[in-house]
């Protein structure tokens, strides 16, 4: 549904999603017009939605209007809507296209497609906690630039 380029949004708004449901057992797959998303809450049978874009404009007005209301204390694991972001700007910066994610004891799975070819790509909590570390002092950076006049 996305492309190359502008996964980080719609996987971190997707992601938002997800965090508010208490998803568990996520499994996200591109189905060319929109993402299927499935996952496991408390019980015994998995959730399933489609997101397409009037899904994704409705999270981001619903997300924008929300911004700033709620004192959320830090978590010490990263939320999903943190790994989707940035498994998204990671794919972004190679220009490589997401087929699927999927949740893991691990970390996260993702299948990709890059130059002709499936690739897999297994990214674990440790290794996520770093990327996340690493794209928050690059918007860092970016926004100090910006506020400099540079």
């Amino acid at each position: 549904m996305a492309d190359p380029g502008h996964y980080a949004g719609v996987l971190r708004l997707i992601g938002q999603y997800l965090d508010d449901a208490r998803a568990q057992e996520i499994e996200l797959v591109d189905q060319g017009g929109h993402f299927t998303v499935s996952w496991q809450v408390m019980g015994p049978h998995r959730q399933q939605r489609n997101f397409r874009a009037f899904d994704l404009a409705q999270l981001l007005a619903d997300a924008q209007g929300h911004r700033g209301h709620a004192d959320q204390p830090r978590r010490l694991a990263p939320t999903i809507a943190e790994q989707f972001r940035t498994i998204g700007t990671e794919c972004d910066r190679a220009g490589v296209e997401i087929l699927t994610v999927r949740q893991t004891d691990e970390g996260l799975r993702i299948t990709l497609f890059e130059q002709g070819c499936h690739a897999m790509w297994d990214v674990s909590l440790s290794e996520m906690q770093e990327l996340i570390a690493g794209q928050r002092a690059m918007r860092g950076a970016t926004g100090a630039l910006a506020l400099a006049g540079v």
